[in-house]
Formats: structure tokens, sequence, C-alpha cells
């Protein structure tokens, strides 16, 4: 009773103070016609930041007490990261007290969830459908010099949606994946097809669908990554007479009611692509790379709340499939990041490719797109909120406390995935090229705010995930100038070149072999900026992304070399960066031009050896009275000494959009140019005077 009696005198006294605060608060907030959101600064206040924090603490302890879950016990694994909390679950309730603990905190904050998921019934699929062009004799020549899938890591495969192995080109045409016999180039042919269901199919209660996302290939196999949807069928349900009031069918049409799922065909190529292996993995695909004969491929699949409470003895879990053999994720294997979207599970899926073993790894929590994966580690982002907002923006800015990114590292074992390591830092990467791993070390580039208000960070991680020093924390070493956010970045061993932009374009290189104390070692203002960079050597770095005039217009495509001279140093400490070449691909009054490479690494063909580099290229082009669209591979002479000189620009044709170019590659000495239905060959020199092109439909 006493204890009762207590913690009501501690409410009311906390809630007086609260009201007496909030007021107070409320009125320097008006006489400064700040933000919507409270927040009170070191400045012309009436009280103590200090004062407020013991103030608050009565109100903060009861508000905790009262949040808390009791069902879920946090911090039994050996996370290292204080500021990140674990909890481990062991049955469905706790799944149930999680979802429920977070669904009430962030509707407080103006979030009120998603729509409602229905439980569809997978059934088992056809296996594609092979075809056969041309049987007669496997092809066994092989170009000496080829083109591979430019890659952020080396040894760390990527999944593209064109490939080649020097003899065949893999590619992926209205649904099918076409193998097309490249070399030699007089010999251009489709080989083999082999056909998804990409039309779809439905079967009572549920429609089916699948399409090829993307492949590998390596020496032995021909690797297949395929989005599979299942949808409820609804003229199924509108078809049904004896339930009236099926609450399947009086549903909400708006509300997502269907399910993605991701599945592996692996077709051995000594055995003319024999289908050899089948993996199905529940959840849409995030992300994939491939390490030696192992393939780790990430998912995300919602959790059908409302199913489970509807049914006690029904049970979500991740699954997959391994030939056929069915296998499931148990709750003692789960595990929960306080503070993350419950939503959805992240599966980590490790596949070893010889033996048909896979490993899984699962978070109850929606993960991004972007990961990093390094040859010994993979690392996943997610937002974390935070459920005091509204007390907390008391005390700091609110802002900063919402833009929050939950760093989960998975160690690699062969195909084994195991959890390590969980971190957080302020902010949100802006894609894979924001990360990496370098000495045990993690380094990640954030940018939080908009407006005046934009803060880029530069952290470095220790292998743990805990910060050992962070840069663009305070105004002295501010990343970029005001306004201007992040838009590229790229780790070379113990340098960063990052760019940043609002109107001008500011070109930064810093040091970070002591990871204690990172230092700017040089920068460039230049108009325009480059959403990718990459190192060509040492001393200089690429650049592809966008001219800008002075008021931070854009006004066409740029590619860049920037030269970095260490040996030259300025009265202020700062070595010598400057743009030695430029190429800008204007748009002018009757053009506009666009180029995937500006966000897609995988597009770009480039080979410094060659003298070579090259990326498909859109353009809408007018001559006062029609508008005309075509797609095409631009293709360069590249040399450090004299920079860009066009050699041409290869087209399919300009009047169906399933002839635009979307890829580019080089067997030996001949350009090979990709678009939905055509492959075409042609020399390196002369790209617009093909040797052969084949149609790939049938």
């Amino acid at each position: 009773m006493f204890k009762e009696i207590l913690i009501g005198l501690l409410a009311v006294i906390s809630i007086l103070y609260f009201i007496k605060l909030f007021r107070e608060s409320r009125f320097n907030f008006l006489l400064r016609n700040k933000q919507k959101q409270m927040r009170v600064i070191n400045t012309n206040v009436n009280f103590k930041r200090g004062t407020l924090v013991k103030a608050l603490v009565p109100a903060m302890t009861i508000a905790l007490v009262l949040l808390a879950n009791p069902g879920v016990e946090y911090n039994k694994f050996s996370n290292t990261n204080p500021n990140v909390k674990i909890a481990e679950i062991n049955s469905k309730s706790d799944i149930m007290s999680i979802y429920k603990d977070f669904q009430e905190n962030i509707k407080n904050d103006g979030y009120f969830g998603r729509g409602v998921i229905l439980e569809v019934e997978k059934e088992t699929e056809a296996l594609p459908e092979m075809t056969l062009d041309n049987s007669e004799s496997m092809p066994t020549e092989k170009a000496d010099d080829y083109s591979e899938t430019n890659l952020q890591v080396v040894g760390v495969d990527e999944i593209d949606n064109v490939k080649t192995d020097g003899t065949f080109i893999y590619s992926i045409s209205d649904g099918k994946v076409v193998i097309t016999q490249a070399y030699p180039a007089e010999e251009l042919s489709v080989y083999k097809s082999i056909k998804y269901n990409l039309e779809e199919e439905c079967v009572e209660e549920n429609c089916y669908s699948e399409y090829p996302s993307g492949m590998y290939v390596d020496e032995d196999y021909l690797i297949v990554v395929v989005n599979k949807n299942t949808r409820v069928n609804w003229k199924y349900y509108e078809e049904k007479k004896e339930n009236e009031d099926d609450s399947v069918r009086n549903m909400i049409m708006p509300y997502w009611y269907g399910s993605s799922d991701t599945a592996v065909y692996v077709y051995d190529k000594e055995d003319n692509f024999e289908l050899v292996s089948t993996f199905e993995l529940s959840g849409n695909m995030i992300g994939t790379r491939k390490i030696g004969d192992n393939l780790f491929i990430i998912t995300n699949e919602y959790v059908n709340y409302q199913a489970m409470e509807e049914d006690e003895n029904l049970d979500v879990l991740p699954t997959y499939n391994i030939d056929g053999e069915e296998y499931t994720c148990g709750y003692e294997d789960l595990i929960y990041i306080e503070g993350t979207d419950p939503y959805g599970f992240t599966n980590i899926y490790g596949i070893d490719l010889d033996k048909s073993d896979v490993d899984l790894e699962t978070i109850l929590g929606s993960s991004s797109h972007n990961i990093y994966v390094s040859s010994s580690n993979i690392y996943t982002i997610d937002h974390r909120y935070h459920f005091f907002g509204r007390l907390e923006g008391l005390i700091t800015d609110a802002s900063e406390n919402e833009e929050l990114t939950t760093i989960s590292k998975f160690s690699l074992n062969d195909h084994e995935v195991e959890l390590t390591a969980t971190g957080e830092v302020k902010g949100y990467p802006l894609n894979q090229f924001s990360m990496d791993e370098y000495k045990n070390n993690f380094r990640i580039t954030t940018t939080t705010g908009w407006g005046e208000n934009v803060l880029n960070r530069l952290y470095i991680l220790d292998e743990d995930l805990t910060e050992i020093s962070v840069v663009g924390e305070t105004k002295e070493d501010k990343i970029g100038k005001p306004e201007e956010r992040l838009q590229s970045t790229r780790f070379v061993g113990d340098i960063v070149y990052l760019v940043t932009f609002e109107r001008t374009d500011p070109f930064y290189v810093f040091d970070l072999s002591d990871p204690q104390e990172p230092k700017k070692l040089g920068e460039l203002e230049i108009t325009g900026f480059s959403s990718y960079i990459q190192q060509i050597d040492k001393n200089h770095v690429l650049g592809i992304g966008f001219e800008a005039d002075d008021d931070g217009r854009t006004t066409g495509l740029k590619l860049s070399v920037y030269e970095i001279d260490y040996d030259t140093v300025d009265e202020l400490g700062l070595i010598k960066v400057e743009e030695i070449h430029k190429e800008v691909i204007g748009n002018g009054e009757g053009s506009w031009n666009w180029a995937s490479v500006t966000y897609n690494h995988k597009d770009l063909m480039f080979n410094l050896n060659k003298g070579i580099l090259g990326f498909p290229l859109s353009q809408t082009i007018t001559d006062g009275k029609l508008w005309r669209h075509q797609s095409g591979f631009l293709l360069y002479d590249f040399s450090l000494e004299d920079g860009f000189k066009q050699i041409g620009y290869a087209t399919h044709g300009v009047e169906d959009y399933n002839d635009y170019v979307y890829k580019g590659l080089y067997l030996d000495h001949n350009l090979y140019t990709i678009s939905n239905h055509k492959i075409a060959v042609s020399p390196l020199d002369d790209v617009e005077n093909f040797i052969k092109i084949i149609e790939l439909v049938e």
C-alpha cells in the first residue's frame, strides 16, 4: 500500500513540475519563433537544462516503468553497445508483446502502422521451363579478356541483370534468362533460354507469378535469383456464395494483400545448364552477395499480426525450402533490437551452393535496402525510433533523436551467419558506398536534418560497433557548407572521398589512417556534383554525376577526373586537389539526357588498360516539332593524360522501348550492347558499325 501511495505522490509531483516547465518552455519557444517541436537551448532561458533534467527524472522514471514490457527481457545478448538494447524471443507471446508496445508508442508520435496483411497459402509451383535453341554442341571457346561486374569490394560478387563468362552472355528478356553464345563475335546466337512464370496464374484462393531479379555466374554454376509473388484471388472470393459475410471479400482493397518471397535456381554449366538445386526463401530480397561458393540473400517479410491474434495456434515464422524439403525458424532463434520496426523479419540466408546447405539468422525488424558486405561480415541498417521524443524535445533537438540508424553486424564463416555486434549512429547513410570495413573497423557516413539544420557525419566504429571517432559533430569540423548534403562517398583503404552539394560541389579528401583522429587532407569547390566516385589510382578519382549552374540547377550529366597531389601543400596545410578533365553531356532546349550509372555502379564499363569507359545513356531529343526518345551505349576512349574522347553511341533503335540499351560488355576487342529484345556486337573502335545483331524474342 505504501508503495502505491509513494508512486502516486511522485506521479502528482512530476505532473505539476512537468506542467510548469512545459508552460515555461512553450513561452520561450514562442518568443524565439522556432519550429513546431518544443526545444530548450542554453541561451536566453529562465531555467537551466540540468534543472529540467532533475525535475523530469521522476516523470521519466514512471514513464519508463509504465512503458516497459514485462514479458520481454532486454540485454540478454552479449552486445557491447550500451545504447542498443537486445531482446531474445522465446515464444509467440513475446512477439505479440513487442508489437503491441511498439504500435502504441509509435502511434503516439503520429505514426499509425501499416495496412492489413492477409495470410496466403503458398503452393509449390512448376519449375522454370528450359528451351534449347542450339543444342548440337556446347561452345568451349572463351575470350582472353572480358568484362566483369563493377564491384564495391574485391572478391564479393554482386547480382546483376547481365553477366558474362567470356563464352556466354546471360541476360534477362521478358521474364526469361537468355543464354547467348557471345564468342566468337561472328557466331553470336541464342543458345538457351529459361522461362519463368511471368504471367500470373490463379489457383482457387491465390494467384502466383515470378520474375528473375538477377544472376550470378562462376566457373561451375549459373545462379538465378527470382522474385515470387503470391496474392489473394479476389475473384475467387467474389464468386463464393456460401458465406455472404466473408471477411476477406469485404476487406478494403488498398491494403496490401499478398506476399513476396525469393527463390534461387542453380544450374550446372558443365551439365548443359541442368537445374541441380532449388532454394525457396521466405521474404522479399533486399540484398545479396556471393563470396566463392557461398551465396548470401537478405530478405524482409511482413509479420501477419492480425492473423496471429485471430488464431492462437497460428505461427508466422520465416521458412526456407531446399529441393522440396521445408524448414522453419524457431522462436528461440529470433532476437529484437529495441526501438526498431517490428513489422517484419529480416532474414539473412547463407547458402552453400556445393553442398545445398542453408544457414539462417533472423531479426524481428525491417532493415532497409542498404547493406554492406565485406569478405568476412554482413552489415544491415535499420531506422531506430525514440519513444520519449516529446520529453526529450524539451532537452535536445528532437529531429536529432528521431534520425538514428541501428547497425547489425553478422560474421561469416563459410556459409554460416551469426549476429556478433550492434551499434548506433546519428543520421542515415545514402547508399552502400556510405559504408566500409577496414582493419576490423567499420566506417560510415550519414546525413541528418534539412536546410540550415543539415549535418553530415563521418563515423569510425570498432569491431564491436562502438564509436572510436566522429567528424562533423561541431561547426569547427563540419563536412560541407550550409545546407549541403552528402551526395557520394568512397572509402579506399586509409582514404575517404566525400562529395556534398547544394549549389556547388565541394570534393573532400580525408585521411583515416589514425581512427582516433581523422584528418581532412584537401578539398575542391567546383560546379555540379558527383553522385558516384571511383578511385582510378592513388592520385586520381573518377566522378560521375551532374553539372549545375551557379544557382544549383542541374544542366546535364558530367564526367570528371580529380587529381590529388599529396606532395603539394598550401599555407593552410591542405594538399592540392583539382579537376583535370571534365566531360559534360548537356541538356539543351532540344535535348535531355539521363544515365543509370549515376546511381547504379554496375552499369559502368571501365578498363584503364584498354583505355575505355562507357555506360548506357538515354536521350530525349526534339527537332522543334516532334520528340524522339532513344537509349544507347556511350563509349569513350579514356586516358589520364587526354581525358574523355567520344568513340561512338551504339543504339538498337528509337521506336520501341524494348530496344533501349541497358548494358554494355566487352569481350576481347568487341563491344556487346544488350537491350530487352536484342544483343548487338561491334568493334570497340567503331561501335556504331555492327558485326552482328540478334533478336532475343522467339
